[in-house]
């Protein structure tokens, strides 16, 4: 823990903060959903929290699907809340945040600029106007509400301050430079479309957190800006002799839409932003670590060793970037599965010419039978001339007799379990999707057995057997909290 010592400070007429010990400040990612992430595809809307030593300190937006990613990685809401502007995706979710822990007696601080503010007592919190009007109440009482002005120093907790500046956004907006004690530590531009004036008074950070999505708009930043700007900075660092500073997107909408380049943040990752309280950090890196938060994604190694440093920028740009052999196998490796084979089979049959006698045929047509489920076929491979037989594994047949398992949804404790019969389907895969549909789990993770064991395959599941099925960042499978109707070492009777 952290032992600080507050001591008065006569020249300011304030309490100013001295550390007698070493402090770790951390930067962790929430959420890089864009407006329509959290609606249509579940993940929380973009978002960070502020670690200090491990604990919460700072929560970075409170848009939707926001506090349950907080909740899920750091247990707890930070204390203090800054809101960037009035959007659903930045602050959908601070009306009813802010209602519950204060009902709990934990009253939170809402940090914004005073335009922001405005906008968002008058407004995103107006559906509390008339019951707290009714109640003798008014709207401190749900929170403390600091204004921060534009492009002053504000000290939101105590260690932590900001200086708020304006992006360009059809939204009032701003983003804001970090600072820990006398050290500047992060920039964060929040939604902003590309303006490099702007991005230059947020660029004096060793690290750099811009919006971006794959086409640029007057609203957010495309990848190409971010790429241009990126190797900018670079260029100005490596003249002037002094470190390059950390460039990342984030905002770009769902996990299955991260860039390979520009380098971007992922859900669950951690920045190191700040390690020594008397001298000036580094520009933070994703680095492998202990923390002391559960259930940490741990970053690659190949995620690890990605340096600004080392990582040299493709001569023909971010198209460019996307044809080289590398990032080709990134991308394809983030398709659905539907497209990434019909991408393959697009690829496979444009190497061949069928004007060309001496390629051969790619008729593949059955041989004979090899047996149940078993077919063989006389074709040849890629990189092949003369065909070759080749034995193909259909979908294995259904179990003989009926084989019925009662499935409950780990979303809802209470809701009663929903009979499936195994005969309707043919592998693990469809029967997870039939089962996301019918319980409404949707991404569904995993099922598991009521002992805790996760079900790899069909034939692990007995006739009257009861399942638990869970959702991808939903709450995870625990035998001390199992749905209240499983039947504990009883046999279901029908």
């Amino acid at each position: 823990a952290t032992v600080s010592v507050l001591n008065w400070c006569h020249s300011e007429g304030r309490c100013c903060a001295s550390l007698t010990a070493m402090v770790r400040v951390d930067l962790l990612c929430l959420g890089t959903g864009k407006a329509s992430t959290h609606i249509y595809h579940g993940e929380p809307s973009t978002g960070f929290a502020v670690m200090q030593d491990g604990e919460p300190v700072l929560l970075i937006g409170a848009g939707l699907g926001a506090v349950r990613s907080c909740v899920h990685y750091c247990k707890c809401i930070p204390d203090t809340i800054y809101i960037s502007h009035n959007h659903s995706d930045h602050a959908g979710e601070l009306p009813l945040l802010l209602s519950v822990e204060a009902g709990k007696g934990r009253r939170k601080r809402v940090v914004a600029e005073p335009e922001v503010m405005t906008r968002l007592l008058n407004h995103r919190l107006a559906e509390y106007h008339e019951s707290i009007t009714l109640s003798n109440r008014k709207l401190a009482d749900l929170a403390e509400f600091i204004e921060c002005p534009e492009q002053e120093m504000s000290q939101i907790t105590s260690h932590l301050s900001i200086v708020p500046y304006r992006s360009q956004h059809s939204e009032r907006c701003y983003g804001f430079t970090l600072h820990f004690l006398q050290h500047q530590i992060l920039g964060w531009s929040a939604d902003s479309g590309y303006d490099p004036q702007y991005y230059a008074q947020l660029a004096t950070s060793p690290v750099l957190i811009l919006d971006a999505r794959q086409t640029g708009s007057f609203d957010h930043a495309g990848f190409e800006n971010v790429l241009d700007y990126e190797a900018e900075l670079a260029a100005t660092a490596d003249a002037q002799g002094t470190s390059r500073v950390a460039v990342y997107v984030t905002a770009y909408g769902t996990q299955a839409e991260m860039p390979t380049v520009p380098q971007a943040l992922r859900i669950g990752q951690t920045l190191v932003l700040h390690e020594d309280s008397t001298v000036a950090p580094a520009p933070p890196m994703p680095v492998e670590y202990e923390h002391p938060l559960p259930e940490r994604e741990a970053l690659t190694p190949r995620a690890a060793a990605r340096r600004p440093e080392t990582r040299a920028r493709s001569p023909g740009g971010y198209q460019a970037s996307l044809a080289s052999p590398k990032s080709a196998g990134r991308h394809r490796r983030q398709q659905p599965f539907h497209e990434q084979r019909s991408a393959d089979i697009q690829n496979y049959l444009s190497k061949v010419s069928t004007n060309d006698p001496a390629q051969p045929s790619y008729d593949r047509l059955p041989q004979s039978e090899a047996g149940d489920g078993e077919k063989s076929y006389l074709f040849p491979l890629p990189g092949q001339r003369a065909a070759a037989p080749y034995s193909i594994k259909k979908f294995p047949s259904p179990a003989p007799g009926p084989k019925k398992i009662f499935v409950y949804n780990n979303e809802c404790k209470g809701a009663p379990s929903r009979m499936f019969l195994i005969k309707n389907v043919r592998t693990l895969d469809q029967l997870k999707l039939k089962v996301a549909d019918t319980l409404n789990i949707k991404p569904i993770k995993h099922l598991y057995k009521i002992d805790g064991i996760p079900i790899r395959s069909l034939d692990e599941m007995e006739h009257l057997s009861e399942v638990v099925a869970t959702k991808h960042a939903g709450a995870p499978f625990d035998l001390n909290d199992l749905p209240l109707h499983i039947q504990v070492g009883t046999v279901r009777g029908y």
